[in-house]
């Protein structure tokens, strides 16, 4: 979902952590600079914002985009969007000053390499 994109960026799914540990703050740190949403393996998502408020339409996003997610998923698969349309949406959301943590920022200073590891779980 281009939406998805412009306003999310990514989820990426942190390392499985023991609940009261402090496994899942250091399996979610690594996210913290660069997402305001994170899955947590094995528990639910997490998102965090400027407000409390930011916060809860971040979770609203994130469980909206997972519902479609699960729709496409029965229907064939979701259609992916080729690096230059994730790019214009990247630029959309800088023309929009949408706030927040996103992706786009690795993107823009040429970490992509980083940017695939965080999404694709292979930064452990």
């Amino acid at each position: 979902m281009p939406e998805a994109v412009i306003f999310l960026g990514g989820v990426p799914i942190a390392e499985y952590g023991t609940p009261s540990t402090e496994e899942i703050p250091d399996a979610v740190s690594k996210y913290l600079p660069y997402f305001d949403a994170v899955l947590l393996a094995n528990h639910g998502a997490l998102t965090y914002g400027e407000s409390l408020l930011n916060a809860y339409h971040k979770m609203e996003s994130v469980e909206f985009y997972a519902q479609l997610m699960f729709l496409s998923m029965q229907l064939g698969g979701p259609k992916v969007l080729d690096e230059k349309k994730v790019e214009k949406l990247y630029e959309i959301r800088q023309k929009f000053n949408v706030q927040g943590r996103h992706p786009s920022q690795l993107y823009a200073a040429g970490q992509t390499e980083l940017l695939n590891e965080l999404l694709n779980g292979k930064n452990e």
